[in-house]
């Protein structure tokens, strides 16, 4: 059913509301997009259309039925739901597509001269056979260029043919006998592949035939074969007495090169300046222009972005989300690493349960069936195991109480105001230390040089010292780190400290002599990375070619030359979880 009216809301529709929604199907019920329709109110025609299928579906009579009964059930269900029906005038090879798919119905239909009945999934699976052995070859019109086989060209004439594989393994088409019937058998009825000398004459024949066809033929073949060995032309074909050309002969000559000078021209646009407002989410701003100037640009300011693919279940972001939300809820009922000592194994278990059931709420609430209740049941025991092993890991830091979560903060980096979110902040031994959890691959060697690719602790770490805001921290800046929540191995707490301990396990290394020596180089490059975002630094700069640009969603913009890598498919698994920064 579609409709020109609503072509811009349904755009809408499919990236903010079926991309959005839990599935752990891969179909999904009619009802159940209705029901996400109620938040759409602008597509009346697609709802309209969708409530009828809907009524019909529930009235159905799903008895078995023959073929025929079954074909017409098909089309009164396309009929319904509006299928094929467009303001737009179709193709000729839209239409010719829709004319074999006619031709596969009627085929479906001609199956009842054995009188039986069949159930609608035993239909379906016949239909999905016919289909499957249908060949759609789009009718071609004025074409120049005619790929034909040897036989469907003798006959014809054309202004010049070129005869592939005319090699003496491969030309002419070999022709096998019957293996189930008597030579002799085959041979008296002179049928094909049982004589020799008739193959040799035929084949001779159609060779000719074809370098008849038209003024200039050629027949090539390959010299050398792929196992290593050689071949000539095919004996039919030598008995033409052709020309022998190779391939170089055929080429024509290479034109000599002409050296043209580049031509510099000054680019006298300028960008309209930075609108005088908060960045929600700002990590992401710095994180794009120390990726890719022109990348911060299309998407922070041009608001260009790419539709995510929704997979099945909860997506990497999704289940990062719920990791922090669990933690958050967990550590605002147990302030301490005191009290989650003297903590018994029940109640640390049932607090868990709660906790985890907060990080899944908003998935709960978007379960639509029993189906998706089951798959949040196995996400839950899957992050129970999961915190109740990092909990684990918790107890072997030194003492920390949980001073803050999720705490919002407003921060002004040179003329950028951005508004950050900071996962957690505890205090040990009178010194702050900032947390950010990552339930990806993470390493502190992100935070380091000119263009880091993971800003957020860093700007996190200007925050908690107050280099940031100009203002005195509430305590000393004792560490930052990544609180990394894995499974097995990967499961660890690395970072950078002022000094030997605060983490467990070694510290990382940084690119400055000292900790606070640190912090004045972070916030030198994150005031330097902010400036060149709010002065329009736009510039195609991938900070790696081609790793930069390989999930880069601006390709359709962006100039840089897409063939120098490959496209590389989108891993549910990528560190996207990890942009959890407000």
């Amino acid at each position: 059913a579609r409709s020109q009216a609503e072509l811009r809301a349904r755009a809408e529709f499919d990236a903010f509301g079926l991309r959005a929604d839990l599935r752990v199907r891969p179909e999904v019920a009619i009802t159940d997009v209705l029901d996400l329709l109620r938040r759409f109110p602008h597509l009346p025609g697609l709802a309209d259309t969708l409530d009828r299928m809907a009524s019909a579906q529930h009235q159905f009579d799903l008895r078995p039925r023959s073929f025929s009964e079954w074909t017409e059930w098909m089309r009164t269900w396309l009929a319904l739901a509006h299928w094929g029906e467009t303001f737009l005038t179709i193709s000729s090879r839209e239409f010719q597509v829709r004319e074999r798919w006619e031709s596969a119905l009627e085929a479906l239909a001609t199956l009842d001269f054995s009188g039986e009945t069949v159930t609608l999934p035993e239909a379906l699976a016949t239909l999905s056979r016919i289909t499957s052995a249908t060949v759609f070859a789009p009718e071609a019109r004025n074409a120049p260029v005619q790929i034909l086989g040897p036989r469907e060209a003798a006959g014809s004439r054309f202004d010049a043919v070129w005869v592939l594989r005319a090699g003496e393994l491969q030309w002419p088409p070999s022709t096998s006998p019957h293996p189930l019937l008597p030579w002799s058998l085959q041979r008296e009825l002179a049928m094909p592949g049982a004589d020799p000398a008739r193959e040799h004459a035929t084949a001779s024949h159609l060779t000719r035939r074809l370098a008849a066809s038209a003024a200039t033929v050629f027949f090539s073949f390959a010299g050398v074969t792929l196992e290593g060995g050689h071949q000539r032309a095919a004996a039919v074909v030598r008995d033409l007495s052709p020309r022998v050309f190779s391939l170089a002969d055929l080429l024509p000559a290479e034109p000599a090169r002409t050296v043209i000078d580049l031509e510099f021209l000054a680019d006298p646009g300028t960008l309209s300046p930075l609108p005088p407002r908060e960045h929600r989410g700002g990590v992401r701003v710095l994180e794009l222009q120390a990726a890719c100037g022109f990348r911060a640009f299309a998407e922070m300011r041009l608001g260009s972005g790419d539709l995510r693919q929704r997979g099945l279940g909860l997506s990497a972001a999704e289940r990062g989300s719920a990791v922090h939300h669990a933690l958050e809820a967990f550590w605002s009922s147990v302030g301490s690493q005191s009290e989650l000592r003297v903590m018994t194994s029940e109640a640390r278990a049932a607090l868990l349960d709660r906790a985890i059931e907060r990080g899944l709420r908003r998935a709960s609430s978007r379960s639509h069936d029993p189906w998706d209740r089951a798959y949040l049941e196995v996400q839950h025991a899957r992050l129970k195991r999961l915190l109740d092993a990092w909990l684990d890991l918790e107890l072997q830091r030194p003492d920390f109480i949980v001073k803050d979560q999720e705490t919002r903060h407003k921060l002004q980096l040179g003329v950028l105001h951005l508004d950050v979110r900071i996962d957690r902040t505890d205090l040990v031994d009178g010194r702050q230390v900032v947390l950010d959890y990552k339930t990806g691959a993470a390493n502190p060697s992100q935070w380091l040089g000119d263009r880091p690719d993971q800003p957020q602790v860093p700007l996190y770490a200007l925050l908690a010292s107050g280099a940031g805001a100009g203002e005195e921290a509430a305590a000393p800046l004792g560490g930052v780190g990544f609180a990394e929540v894995r499974s097995g191995k990967d499961m660890r707490l690395r970072g950078f400290s002022e000094s030997p301990g605060m983490f467990r396990g070694k510290t990382a290394r940084m690119d400055a002599d000292s900790f606070p020596e640190q912090i004045d180089r972070w916030r030198e490059v994150l005031e330097s990375l902010a400036n060149d975002f709010a002065t329009g630094d736009a510039r195609v700069r991938p900070k790696q070619f081609p790793a930069t640009c390989t999930h880069c969603g601006q390709r359709l913009l962006c100039r840089v030359d897409a063939a120098a890598f490959e496209e590389a498919v989108e891993d549910d698994l990528s560190d996207a979880e990890d942009s959890l920064d407000g």
